[in-house]
């Protein structure tokens, strides 16, 4: 972007005036966009070919209750402890299912065997899917802006952007025995009138997307500070 100057001349804004765009009030109600178009993202690149409808349709309609909840009621106190416990045992749950899952794997078999990284890789899709899911929820709550709240978003953001920088790398890119991608990324539509569309979006551009959306998120979540306790809606 630029300005004009006296003369009449452009000139390049500051790259940190540029972001003076992202005030606190336009993350708080960007963060819940970005999450889901994270997952809309997700779900088209590789969910929906990889994973079993049954789970991913469940996981969204629980992280819609989730995030209703704690977007309306989040002001309520029993409401929000129990928020902030669910989803606390959710991320601990799913990333310590995760490591626990790959050091078993790693400890009943040698790590240049093609079927310990072939679980690695399943253990890293499933958590990455989960906890996509678990940060769409948790992003309702930034809406009081409690300390404690936006610290929990921000630690579950840079796990999700952590996650999806190490599978699109690296377990987008896995290829089995046979020489042929472990995840799935392209599935058929329904048939309509006898005819169903194939649908595969996988490319970098998408890939990148993806984890730009991660980074967007994370940046967003530490551009947002907490409310004194007399300026919330209790």
């Amino acid at each position: 972007m630029s300005e004009a100057n006296n003369n009449g001349q452009k000139t390049k804004r500051p790259l940190l005036s540029r972001l003076d765009w992202f005030t606190e009030e336009r993350c708080v109600d960007g963060l819940p966009s970005v999450a889901f178009l994270q997952i809309v993202l997700a779900l088209l690149l590789f969910m929906i070919a990889s994973l079993r409808w049954e789970l991913w349709l469940f996981t969204s309609a629980a992280a819609l209750v989730v995030g209703l909840a704690g977007h309306y009621k989040g002001d309520t106190l029993a409401v929000r402890v129990v928020l902030r416990v669910l989803l606390i045992a959710l991320t601990a749950g799913i990333i310590g299912l995760g490591i626990a899952g790959t050091a078993i794997v790693f400890g009943s078999m040698p790590l240049e065997e093609t079927g310990a990284l072939m679980d690695v890789v399943l253990l890293l899709l499933l958590s990455f899917s989960l906890m996509l899911f678990v940060q769409a929820a948790a992003s309702s709550l930034a809406k009081e802006r409690r300390r404690f709240d936006l610290v929990l978003l921000r630690v579950i953001g840079i796990i999700v952007l952590v996650l999806s920088l190490v599978f699109c790398v690296f377990g987008m890119e896995y290829k089995d025995e046979y020489g042929l991608p472990l995840i799935a990324r392209s599935f058929s539509t329904p048939e309509i009138f006898g005819m169903s569309v194939e649908i595969a979006i996988d490319n970098l551009v998408t890939r990148a997307l993806l984890c730009f959306l991660s980074v967007c998120f994370v940046f967003m979540s530490f551009r947002i500070s907490s409310l004194p306790k007399k300026q919330r809606h209790e």
